[in-house]
Formats: C-alpha cells, structure tokens, sequence
C-alpha cells in the first residue's frame, strides 16, 4: 500500500474551517441526510479511507447498533460497497451488538467509554493507548478483521444526555496511525458537527416512546396491516422508508427466514411467510437511547457545586467551602442546570439520585 504525503497542519485546519461554515448553514428534515451532510463534510479534512457514523441504543436484549453510515474518504468504489455491504447486514449488526453488550452493560456504556463534554473532541488513537495495547481492544480487532481499517480519529457527541453517536475518520491497515496533531486540525469542524448530529438525533428521537406493536409488510415494503400500538410510530416519516430498507435488505437472503434489525429508534424483528404470496409479520419496537450520566455532564467545578447543594449545603455555606464568591458559585450552578436540563433544585437532586443508583 503506498503511504501518502501528508499535508500541512495549517491546510488541515483551513479545510476544516470552511466546511464548519457550510455545516453551519444545513437544514433538513430526515436524521439520515443532516448525518451523511456531516460525513461529507468531514471527509476531505483528514487524509483517510473512510468517515463513518455509528450510534447505539438500548433494547430489551441489551446494547444494539441502530445507525451506521459511511462515505468514502480515500478508499475504493470497490471496498465502500464492501463495507456497506457489511456493515448494513443485519446479521453483522447483530454480531456487532453482541460483542458490544459484552464489552459494556447498557446502563453503564457512558462510564464505560469515560465520555464527558470538555473530551467531546476528536481523538486520535495514538492519545488513547499504546499502539500494542490499542490493537488488542475488542472494536479494534472487529474493525480490522471485518473492514480492513485500523487507525481512527473519532469523536463521541451528546445531544444534552442523549448518546448522539460516534463519528470519525479511519484509515485502512498499512497506513500511518492518526496522531494528536490531526485530532487538533479538526477542532475547528467540531462544534457544527455535534450541533448538526444532535440535531439529528433529537429529530429521530422525538416523541412519545411508543409501545411495541406489529405490522405485516408486502414485499415492495408496503404496509398491509398495523396493530393498534404502531398508529404512533406510522406518524414519523421515516418509518415506512426504515421498513422497506430492511425488507429489501432481508429479501435478499432467501436462506433466512428470521430476522432482527435497529434502524433509528426502532428495532424490527420480522419473519417471513412463503405461501401462495410472500409477506412480512414485524414487531416494532423502541430503540431507547443511551443516557450519559449526570456527573459526566459536569465539569469539575460544576460538580463540586452540584455536590454541595445536593448534601443539602445553602448557597452561601457552599460557596465557603468551595472557597469561590456567591455570584461564581450561582454561575456554575446555572451552567449545571443547563448542562442537566433542569430548572430547580429539587430537579438536580432527582437527577443526581438517579444518576448515584445507575452506579450501585
């Protein structure tokens, strides 16, 4: 594989610059379009193979992939059909799930991954461990047994506590690792990226949680029949487009019958009926999304003050033992609450509870 010339890190971060501009200018209205604008855009900032976004969710199984979209960056015609070939096949989702659930338990995926928002950055490999050590993680191996890639440059993004997703450059086995400086270009991008995905993720995640429900499906991905539960999900645009993809994708494969796939915040798991004509039966159900814990959402100093007032501490007793006057002590309170979503004390110390008894 010939290893290609680096460019500057001052062109790097001048490519970045001007695709955060255009970012900041996207509209629409499909999660799916606002993410693959954000790959686009990412893609030429880095010399890579391939920018990826991927997110997960919480099903009743555990952790399962709902999103995965690529664009190349460097890599062949050939090998991206590869990689969306598998990649997108629900039977290499799943298996992808299946190694996530046992790497992390689904309650505790943001304690896991050490996700907080002053490190919702882009980092480079090099920066998270050795390189001997950094080969041997689970994802890593997957990734280069699967798909080829080895190096990454990635970066985890939160919509408030919402797991908005991961998105990041890769580079193919052979090819120099990322390191900190072309984590450091990027930084201009990275604002208009988190706010375009999390945009994407409210879109996707809004609404009431529905409850499971089944459908039948014509081939051509057609809705024949929906139970009562499902009326709710048919209101989101996207259902019907997420129903034929995974017919379309399962139709494929004749040897099976049985299927389970996440797209978006729903989970179809569907059999197939080979009689006089070919029909679907699909159970829907929620893809809940992965909550960071409350104290990752804190900086330091935020959950100092966080900590004085949930124990109970008046404002002026915590601001003394915190040795910080009222007026910055009621500053960092009020990013807290923003930070949490909340609006009252009695809200935070809720919050801050329930976040101490995921941990236990």
């Amino acid at each position: 594989m010939v290893r290609r010339q680096k460019p500057t890190a001052a062109t790097q971060r001048s490519v970045a610059a001007r695709k955060a501009a255009a970012l900041r200018t996207v509209t629409g209205t499909q999660p799916e379009a606002l993410r693959q604008q954000c790959l686009e855009a990412l893609a030429p900032c880095a010399q890579a193979d391939l920018a990826l976004f991927y997110r997960a969710g919480v099903v009743s199984n555990g952790v399962a992939i709902r999103d995965v979209q690529l664009r190349s960056a460097g890599c062949s015609t050939e090998v991206l059909r590869g990689l969306r070939e598998r990649l997108g096949a629900p039977e290499f989702r799943t298996q992808w799930g299946a190694m996530l659930r046992s790497t992390w338990q689904a309650d505790r995926w943001a304690y896991a991954t050490r996700v907080t928002p002053w490190d919702n950055r882009f980092v480079a490999d090099s920066q998270m461990a050795s390189v001997e050590e950094y080969r041997k993680m689970p994802l890593v191996t997957f990734a280069r047994r699967h798909a080829g890639v080895e190096s990454q440059l990635r970066m985890a993004v939160h919509a408030g506590r919402v797991f908005a997703g991961w998105v990041g450059l890769f580079r193919q086995v052979g090819q120099e690792r990322f390191t900190e400086a072309d984590a450091q270009a990027l930084t201009p991008l990275e604002e208009s990226l988190k706010a375009v995905l999390a945009m994407a993720a409210r879109m996707e995640d809004g609404g009431p949680v529905c409850p499971p429900g089944d459908l039948l499906v014509a081939p051509t991905g057609r809705i024949l029949f929906a139970s009562s539960q499902v009326a709710a999900w048919l209101e989101r645009p996207w259902l019907r487009d997420a129903v034929r993809k995974a017919v379309r994708a399962w139709d494929s494969r004749k040897d099976r019958h049985a299927w389970d796939w996440c797209m978006g915040s729903l989970r179809l798991c569907g059999l197939r009926l080979d009689g006089a004509a070919v029909a679907y039966v699909i159970q829907v159900e929620p893809v809940q999304p992965i909550l960071a814990p409350a104290a990752a959402m804190l900086t330091p100093r935020q959950a100092a003050v966080v900590s004085c007032v949930t124990a109970g501490q008046s404002t002026a007793a915590a601001a003394v033992a915190l040795g910080m006057s009222i007026h910055t002590l009621r500053t960092h309170l009020k990013s807290a609450y923003a930070a949490l979503g909340v609006g009252t004390r009695a809200e935070l110390v809720r919050v801050m509870a329930s976040d101490s008894a995921r941990k236990s």
